[in-house]
């Protein structure tokens, strides 16, 4: 979404960012945190196969990094 220099890809249209703009921070972390939710209800996962153990981890999207 931004280049190197943090602006924002052209191809972004502007409505869909002035309306992220609008929904505020509080907002947008509700509406991951629901996706969230339902990816873990759904049963939705990944599996790193390089990893020995083969451990199964739960898919999350996230706005930005955890703290």
């Amino acid at each position: 979404m931004m280049d190197r220099d943090s602006r924002v890809r052209e191809h972004w249209p502007v409505r869909f960012l002035t309306m992220l703009a609008a929904l505020g921070p509080e907002e947008i972390d509700r509406r991951f945190a629901a996706a969230d939710r339902h990816l873990r209800e759904s049963g939705v996962f990944y599996r790193v196969y390089e990893d020995p153990a083969g451990v199964v981890r739960p898919l999350a999207v996230q706005p930005r990094p955890a703290a």
